[in-house]
């Protein structure tokens, strides 16, 4: 009987040795041996077996030394940081979920933030970090941290939901208002609106200009010059000159500025629309007798899309707290709900490693 006994010891004591002081070490086994001792004499009474099949069966009702185990740690209330080791999980939980929806809410313009390289360099290396502290975490709590994790996770959705709803006010073709720079934005958002009855403006002179146009000549300066173009529309002519296309100009062909198929405006600023390309006057105007009313039809269209933001920052100033549009945060949801598995799994690993004895039992003595 005592053989088995001292061996669940042994197995119990490799556990626990380098994680409870001495003293609390020695109690345990002690209580440990006395409570098997006396398990095994009332079994071996009751069912009338030998000591030592009664040894394992008080062995098998005590439960395995991985479990035992991990209750005795658990009730000796491990520090990480200062704290329990519970709340570095979910504040590393809660970084390196952001990190992962980061992409996903800066690529859709509500932010003023819109992903440079070196702001996704600096979130990769900050949700790495987090994933290690995560697991430092998992590690030192000895136990699953699987309903902790979920109840995060619930949290995450329902707050990203409440706090993207009150920070973006409105939501109109993947962009919003940020509430934190109102006046800001809505100045900005009067400011695009004013270039697009000006673009309007431009098309309809472009148009006619083109139509009636015999020779190069015959087209005006700001149909063909993007600084020109930025006083009439007040675009950024820098902006006109990375939408180029084509190659140099040559005696058979021009730079011309030429209608996109559609016009989009932007809370910060921007419109899309004309672009430049090196052409010959027949291939420019068939370009603007085959986009100009198309680009024409769709400015009512991008004023509408801003108009539709501003009644919106009207209501937020009347004091409208939230704005509830699945565009806003649907994809943030979806990416709460893709990484929380991850999380999930990692943690189900490093519960199930942590409980494996680290070394040989012939290594240590009990």
């Amino acid at each position: 009987m005592l053989d088995y006994i001292n061996w669940y010891l042994v197995e119990l004591k490799l556990r626990i040795t380098p994680r409870i002081p001495e003293d609390r070490l020695e109690t345990i086994l002690k209580e440990s041996r006395s409570h098997l001792v006396q398990s095994s004499e009332r079994i071996a009474l009751e069912k009338g077996i030998d000591t030592c099949h009664a040894a394992l069966l008080a062995i098998e009702d005590f439960g395995s030394p991985e479990k035992v185990a991990q209750t005795y740690l658990r009730e000796s209330h491990p520090r990480l940081f200062g704290t329990k080791p519970i709340v570095t999980v979910i504040i590393s939980a809660v970084v390196a979920t952001f990190c992962f929806c980061y992409p996903f809410v800066t690529l859709h313009g509500y932010f003023d933030v819109f992903g440079e390289s070196w702001q996704y360099l600096f979130v990769g290396v900050l949700g790495i970090f987090s994933l290690v502290l995560f697991a430092m975490g998992c590690r030192a709590g000895y136990q699953s941290n699987t309903f902790t994790l979920l109840a995060t996770s619930g949290t995450m959705v329902l707050g990203s939901i409440l706090l993207l709803s009150f920070w973006i006010v409105g939501s109109n073709g993947y962009q919003g208002f940020n509430r934190f720079h109102l006046g800001r934005d809505v100045s900005t958002a009067h400011s695009t609106l004013n270039k697009l009855e000006n673009l309007a403006r431009y098309y309809q002179a472009g148009k006619t200009a083109f139509a009636n146009a015999k020779t190069a000549s015959d087209v005006a300066s700001e149909l063909t010059s993007p600084k020109l173009a930025d006083k009439v529309i007040g675009l950024s002519d820098a902006w006109l000159e990375e939408r180029s296309h084509g190659n140099s100009p040559s005696p058979e062909k021009l730079s011309y500025i030429i209608p996109g198929s559609s016009v989009s405006g932007y809370v910060d600023g921007r419109v899309w629309g004309p672009e430049v390309e090196v052409l010959t006057l027949k291939e420019a105007q068939n370009s603007w007798k085959e986009n100009a009313d198309r680009a024409l039809q769709s400015i009512p269209r991008a004023e509408n899309d801003l108009n539709v933001l501003l009644a919106s920052a009207q209501e937020a100033r009347s004091g409208r707290l939230f704005f509830l549009n699945r565009d806003v945060y649907s994809e943030t949801v979806a990416s709460i709900f893709t990484f929380t598995p991850a999380l999930l799994i990692f943690d189900w690993v490093l519960y199930v490693t942590g409980r494996r004895r680290k070394a040989r039992l012939n290594q240590i003595t009990a």
